[in-house]
């Protein structure tokens, strides 16, 4: 591949879901002294959600009035398909090309984890370009989650519908569009590659067609910007490690594994198959963390009461009574593994009933 191959031959999209160690794949890959990327472009974002005929996903991004209007402009013009991607490529094609030209390097590695909702999408637009999956056990991503994003609480987590979506729903989008795309694309497991990586990153030099650097082995915390989007926890390291690999401490509680628990059986075995995941084990391990009774219910009051000292002294008092009540209702939720009633008609996947019905 030359450097005046037509950019959507030039570019690389990397699909995983958040929290799945896709920011540390992308910087190790941007040390080739061929490869490109930075941050997380999203430059696909804007025009493919708009063409997403998906109610829930268009009421997260506010593209539900973006969607009705370019239907009611394609609906008029012929192929409208076919000539929505074309325009897609030239807009994003001209983006990618001009920032690849700056760099001087051939291939532009765009890694957005937003792409999950519209990979389908992506690849109508650049059917030529490579891909690589990076996988992560669900289970182990929904803890990134809630440590991450939601202060360790796994009862915030239930009154975010999108951030549900990602551990309940979206598994199973990666798992159909792997099926998909087999045989033109590579994957790779996040444990597999903290565990030896230089032999993940030269099968995925091997399939991009560029030589694998040593130098892509290690990187330097101090070149990681300070706009970077993308988990900066890797700051604290020069290298992948192996330190998130056991149970989360998060799945530990009484609360996050019955959670968790409710969570796994929504995705379902054939979906975690799909992955490449042992269902029974990730549920063996769970089950393990249920306690006897009173050790358990003795955790719990803890934590329960940890959390009312902190409301209490954050809330303001006119605003207390409201808040303890819906936080309450969030927490019996969260203890008996249920989805929250708002997600409950909008979530997908293999479980069977709505987690609430468990």
């Amino acid at each position: 591949m030359t450097p005046d191959a037509p950019i959507a031959e030039r570019l690389i999209f990397l699909f995983s879901l958040p929290r799945s160690g896709s920011t540390l794949l992308q910087t190790l890959l941007a040390r080739n002294p061929d490869i490109f990327s930075e941050s997380e472009s999203r430059i696909l974002m804007p025009p493919l959600l708009g063409y997403l005929d998906d109610d829930f996903e268009l009421h997260h991004y506010y593209a539900a009035a973006s969607y009705s209007e370019l239907r009611l402009l394609l609906d008029r013009t012929e192929r409208h398909r076919a000539t929505y991607f074309d325009a897609v490529r030239a807009y994003a094609g001209a983006l990618y090309d001009a920032r690849l030209r700056a760099s001087g390097k051939r291939l532009f590695l765009d890694k957005t984890p937003g792409y999950t909702l519209v990979i389908d999408e992506v690849v109508a637009a650049f059917p030529d370009a490579k891909i690589v999956f990076l996988l992560r056990n669900p289970i182990w991503v929904l803890a990134s989650v809630i440590d991450a994003w939601h202060n360790g609480d796994p009862m915030k987590v239930l009154s975010a519908p999108m951030r549900m979506s990602i551990v309940l729903a979206q598994p199973a989008r990666l798992a159909e569009s792997m099926r998909r795309l087999e045989g033109r694309s590579v994957i790779v497991r996040y444990e597999d590659f903290v565990t030896d990586p230089e032999a993940d990153l030269r099968r995925i030099c091997d399939y991009l067609g560029v030589e694998f650097d040593d130098s892509m082995l290690t990187y330097s915390p101090a070149e990681l910007t300070d706009d970077f989007a993308g988990d900066r926890k890797i700051r604290q390291h020069d290298r992948p490690v192996q330190t998130s690999l056991s149970l989360p401490p998060r799945l530990r509680s009484a609360v996050g594994a019955r959670f968790a628990l409710r969570c796994l059986e929504r995705i379902g075995p054939q979906t975690y198959a799909a992955l490449g995941y042992d269902y029974e084990a990730t549920r063996r391990e769970l089950v393990a963390q249920k306690r006897p009774f009173p050790l358990s219910l003795f955790g719990d009051a803890v934590y329960a009461l940890a959390w009312l000292k902190l409301l209490f002294w954050s809330i303001p008092r006119h605003q207390f009574g409201p808040r303890l009540k819906r936080d309450l209702q969030s927490f019996m939720r969260a203890w008996r593994g249920e989805a929250p009633p708002h997600y409950a008609d909008t979530s997908s996947g293999e479980g069977g009933d709505d987690l609430a019905a468990k």
